[in-house]
């Protein structure tokens, strides 16, 4: 799932990506430590289909057992900032397990006539994915 929050004036847009667990790859490590390395991306597109600005982040994780325990029973929350200047966007976001090379994407509309503190997303309905899933890839559906 992911969520774009409203800026406040002069900053930037935050995109809180919620990525079930269960869709992830760990792999064991010594001192039974688990890892998972995560590349979130995040393109911004003008309503007529121009790439105007991206931002990619990479999430590393060596986990003792007590955490990765806690982490596999809820999301595995990601905040990713990105500049905007104000208008209407379609965000095209992913997220890719590096262990595997899985990837999975949705679209979120924000923009338009919101201000800070309102709620910034546009015409997707409530928990739809704007994007057909990759088999065996991350749910990411907005979530409002």
């Amino acid at each position: 799932m992911a969520r774009a929050l409203p800026p406040q004036p002069d900053s930037d847009t935050v995109v809180e990506f919620a990525i079930d667990p269960s869709t992830l790859s760990f792999q064991t490590e010594a001192g039974n430590l688990h890892y998972c390395m995560l590349q979130f991306e995040i393109q911004a597109f003008t309503p007529e289909g121009k790439r105007v600005k991206a931002e990619v982040q990479t999430a590393e994780a060596s986990l003792a057992e007590p955490t990765y325990e806690k982490v596999s029973k809820q999301e595995l929350p990601m905040s990713v900032p990105i500049r905007l200047t104000p208008g209407k966007y379609i965000l095209r976001l992913g997220v890719r397990d590096n262990l595997t090379g899985l990837f999975g994407t949705s679209d979120l509309a924000i923009g338009g006539s919101c201000q800070a503190g309102k709620q910034a997303v546009g015409d997707i309905p409530e928990g739809k994915s704007a994007l057909p899933l990759v088999p065996g890839g991350f749910i990411i559906s907005p979530r409002f």
